[in-house]
This record gives C-alpha cells, structure tokens and sequence, in this order.
C-alpha cells in the first residue's frame, strides 16, 4: 500500500466493527502480487495520516499447501501454475501423442528408461495422493550427455520433474538454483531432475542448454519418447515436485509453481520421512486437506504444518515464561511473550511457531521508522493459519520493539504479526493484540526494518524466518 498523499484528511473514519476498516485515504492501489481477495484486502487503520497501519487479509488462508494424512505438503497436482498432461479441457494443456509426433525426428538419439517396480498412482486433485507411503521404483537411464544415471529408492532426495517448453517450469527452475544457492537444500537431501516431454519443434531445445543457461547444477535423467520415466513416478502435469525418505518412500507430491515456503516444506518432508498414516494405510479421522488443531511437541519437532480446521486449545501455562528466538537469513533476535497480558495471543504463537507454521516465511512488508510484518504464508498480505481468534488490546501505548498481531478489524487475528520500529509504530492506536517485546538482537530488528523495499512496501530482496525456537523459562 501506498502512502497517502498530502492532501488526505488528517483525521481518518474509524474502523467498522465486524469486518475490515474503511480505506483510510482512499482505495488501495492494486496488488502487485495479483488480484485482491473475494472478502477485501485489508485496510489502514486510524493512524498518523503519514503511515498505514499493519494490514493482514484475516485469518483464513486462501490457498493453503494441501495437507494429506499427516503429511505436511502434498499434492496438488492440476493446481495453479502446472502444464497437464492428457486433458483437452485445460487450456494450455498438451497431450503426450502431440509430443510424439516428433519422435522420427530423434530416433538416433533416443535415449532409453528401465523401471525396477510398480509405477506411482496419478493422484485425483480432490482425493488424498495414493502414493504417499509408497516405495518409488528404481528408474534407469541416461542424462543429457549420455552418461549413465539412476534415480533409486532411497534418499533423502527432491525428485523435479520438468519439461522445456513448459512456462511454469521456465519460472520455477530459477528459483529452486536460487533457493539451493541460499542454503535451503541441506547436504544430505539430493536433488534430481527428470527432463520429459522434449520437443526439437518448441521453446528452450534442446532442455540441456536451457539448463544449463539457468545454472542447473543438478543431475537431470532424459526421458525417453513413451515417458516412460514421468509414468513411473505417476506425474499427470509438471513441474512436479516428490520428496523421498530416506527408505525411499514418498514422503510428499506437489504438482505446479512451489514458492518458497512450499519447497522447504517439500525438503523438510524428504528429511521427516512418509507420514506413518500412509505407510499403514492408517484411515485416521483427522486425515485430509488440514491438521486439526492439537498441541504440538514441545521440542518442536512436528511437522510443518500451515492450514488448520481451528483455532488452538490452550496448550501453555499462563503463569510461565516463554521466549521466541527467531532466526532469519539477516540474523537472530529474541521475543519475550508477554503470557501474562495476552495468553491467547502468546499461545496461539507458541503453538504456530511448534508447528513450525512460521519456518521458511518472509517479513513481507517493511516501513522505515514504522514497522516490519511477516507471518504470511501468501506472502501478500493475505493469508492465514485457517481460523481468527479475539484480541487481546493492550492498555497502554506501544513502543519500539514491541510485538503485535496484524488483523483486519477487531478479533480477526490469525498468524500475521509485526514488530514496532520507529516512532510511527508507538503512535498506533490500541487497536492490535500486543504479546511481546524485542529484547535481545534489536540490531537485527533494526536491520530487517531498513531494508530497501519496492513501492508496495515489499523487500527487494527476503527477509526469511529460517526458525522459531520456544523457550521456556
């Protein structure tokens, strides 16, 4: 959002109860992350006519990471941002025959793919994937320079299944280079490419060259004309992502553009291992698209999890002491949760942060001398766990570094927060559930609140949530 102009009025309408505050200084711009959500983007709040106020679209979250069984990403496959295969319906889409037709073409130099096993099932879009739990067969041929290669069934690996002329895999494999040059890919996960579906006749042929110019550093095992390789590994449409355990079971399928969030859920998933629901084909009532809301582990050792059915029980003491220790890419700083004034609010953290909600989130608004807000699985604004819960309104006047929910009008909050840095922060109105304090590593904070942004307010470059650590006092 914007700042106002000049000419607004100083003294803006209050906020409606029961839904999001009128625009303050007129309508927001639109968004540079696409179109506004059906129920409204969220709007300033009563403050100095010079800053707008901490915005989150509510608690629901708009496209969540599809859950299946227990796993913590799986497959959405046909979902936005993925090339189908075999459906005449889909606009874009291609079918495999078409592809053939340039078969004589490279007959010379064809590579050829041997499966060892039983071929992954092709998951129904609203179904659970069938091949979670399932051991992946062992696929054999050759890479782009005819050197023998073999996917097996072990792991920890990241198989990306891909095709040249697909434009949501020419989009997508810059950013996994990127992410592995950040360090997102540990060294003992493997990543893998399967390069399918070649035609000399479109964009990107030969697929080596266009990797190559991309800085794919990967091994890459060419598929052969029939496909052999994606119907071994049941893909309907790429990219596709599959987490492997290190059993060689499939731990996690995401068919279509990843974000970040996403993909270290996809490699956290390989390092977890297959949900043991799927592995025993377990018909447990709490499997589907989201996790019911239990208390995690406190050692924080549960699964990343982003999408719940509600809102948590109350899983912390009131009366204890609890501090966050979050470590981004720009360093660590230190939250005291102020259990005692907000034990709804200071719970609801704890309990997100255990889930590891927050792992892999970027801060993505920041305002010099305002504050800096994050917690947004969308990256936008607009997204949330699945559920709101009431506020807990502070009776006091912020001040730098305290700690406080974004929302989107009274009891809306979710998993967005923000942290005050300058003196436009403190001259918020009590209007956010304020749960704690920046005590230690404020020059962190300072930093992540002067980094360069774009006109939307949006980092140049991210600010990421490596970890949350809980500690109890």
């Amino acid at each position: 959002m914007t700042l106002p102009p000049d000419d607004q009025p100083t003294t803006p309408p209050a906020p409606t109860y029961g839904g999001p505050p009128p625009p303050t200084y007129g309508a927001p711009p639109p968004s540079p992350y696409g179109s506004t959500p059906a129920y409204g983007s969220f709007q300033p709040p009563s403050q100095p006519p010079t800053t707008p106020g901490p915005e989150s679209s509510g608690g629901s979250n708009r496209t969540p990471l599809i859950v299946a069984l227990v796993a913590v990403a799986v497959v959405l496959l046909g979902g936005v941002g993925a090339f189908v295969l075999m459906s005449d319906d889909d606009q874009g889409a291609t079918t495999v025959a078409a592809r053939q037709e340039t078969t004589d073409t490279r007959a010379m130099t064809e590579p050829t793919v041997e499966v060892d096993g039983d071929d992954l099932p092709i998951a129904d879009d609203d179904a659970d994937d069938p091949a979670l739990g399932l051991t992946i067969p062992m696929i054999t041929g050759v890479d782009h320079t005819g050197k023998s290669l073999t996917i097996r069934p072990e792991g920890p690996q990241l198989i990306v299944v891909m095709a040249h002329w697909c434009p949501h895999c020419q989009a997508e494999i810059p950013r996994v280079v990127e992410w592995a040059n950040d360090g997102l890919v540990p060294s003992d996960v493997e990543i893998v490419g399967v390069s399918t579906a070649v035609d000399e006749a479109r964009g990107n042929y030969p697929p080596a060259s266009w990797l190559a110019r991309e800085k794919w550093k990967f091994p890459v095992l060419a598929d052969d004309d029939e496909t052999t390789a994606l119907n071994a590994l049941g893909v309907s449409g790429f990219p596709t992502f599959i987490a492997v355990d290190e059993d060689g079971r499939v731990a996690a399928r995401y068919s279509g553009e990843a974000d970040r969030p996403q993909f270290t859920q996809l490699i956290q998933a390989a390092l977890d291992g297959a949900p043991e629901a799927a592995v025993s084909e377990s018909t447990d009532d709490s499997a589907g698209s989201e996790f019911s809301a239990d208390c995690p582990p406190v050692d924080g050792a549960a699964r990343p999890t982003r999408s719940f059915t509600s809102s948590p029980p109350m899983c912390i003491d009131p009366d204890g002491a609890y501090e966050a220790v979050l470590t981004t890419n720009l360093g660590e700083f230190t939250i005291a949760l102020d259990a005692e004034n907000a034990p709804r609010t200071v719970n609801n953290f704890v309990f997100l942060a255990r889930h590891r909600f927050y792992d892999g989130l970027d801060f993505h608004r920041v305002i010099a001398g305002f504050v800096f807000q994050g917690g947004d699985p969308e990256g936008d604004g607009s997204g949330g766990p699945g559920y709101e819960f009431d506020d807990e309104l502070p009776s006091s006047e912020y001040r730098r570094y305290d700690v406080a929910m974004a929302n989107a009008g009274p009891d809306t909050n979710g998993s967005q927060f923000f942290v005050i840095t300058g003196d436009d922060g403190e001259a918020l109105p009590p209007s956010y559930s304020r749960f704690g304090k920046v005590t230690a590593g404020t020059d962190v904070a300072d930093a992540i609140g002067a980094v360069t942004t774009d006109g939307n307010d949006h980092p140049l470059d991210d600010v990421t949530i490596e970890s949350v650590e809980i500690v109890e006092g």
